[in-house]
């Protein structure tokens, strides 16, 4: 019998052998390409087994890294990296026109290569053109809104927009987010409050 690791070897060689080409390499579990200076592209290939003796289900997770916010929290502080992901991230199953989660059985008794080959055509079809829609970073603003998690974009998006010249707005926003959660006692609010006393205390020291 197949194990999930021997599938997603074989599973990722095949997906390899289709993005090569276009600028893919192999990177601690992920299809990673510096498209720009500012933009990588990554895909993950996830799977789960519901039963310990069936199928094992894949799909393909499609990402945008914002290097210049990764640059930024690194200066403000490894702990913001947490809260404040400078990436993320779409199921390339709502990039279809059905918009939803798919995934790919993959049975344990010999490794599917047309399943593997459907997997890899989803991503050429819907996940390229998806991250290739994003060239600047008013695009990935953009995506971080329609895509992104919202209780990450909260601290995100100004972060974004600091990184497009507008500290004021930035200070503003942050201000505004202390203030709203000044009060609120969760296992979130807390995080927060630190990450935003943080990146104010970067910004009153004359950061741009």
């Amino acid at each position: 019998m197949l194990t999930p690791k021997t599938i997603r070897k074989s599973l990722e060689e095949i997906v390899w052998t289709h993005l090569q080409p276009r600028g893919f390499a192999i990177r601690r579990g992920f299809l990673i390409r510096e498209r720009t200076p500012e933009i990588f592209d990554w895909i993950a290939l996830p799977h789960s087994v519901p039963d310990k003796n069936g199928p094992a289900y894949f799909t393909a997770n499609i990402g945008i890294h914002v290097r210049p916010l990764h640059q930024l929290l690194e200066r403000v502080g490894n702990e913001l990296s947490g809260y404040v992901p400078a990436t993320f991230v779409v199921n390339v199953g709502y990039l279809t026109p059905d918009k939803r989660w798919i995934k790919w059985p993959f049975p344990r008794t010999e490794f599917s290569r047309t399943t593997a080959e459907a997997l890899s055509q989803h991503i050429i079809q819907f996940g390229l053109p998806f991250q290739e829609s994003f060239v600047n970073l008013k695009q990935v603003y953009a995506g971080c809104e329609r895509h992104g998690i919202k209780e990450y974009n909260r601290l995100r998006l100004p972060i974004l927009g600091l990184l497009m010249g507008q500290k004021a707005q930035t200070i503003g926003a942050l201000q505004q987010l202390l203030e709203e959660y000044r009060d609120v006692e969760n296992a979130y609010a807390p995080h927060l409050r630190r990450s935003v006393g943080m990146l104010l205390e970067y910004l009153r020291t004359g950061a741009t």
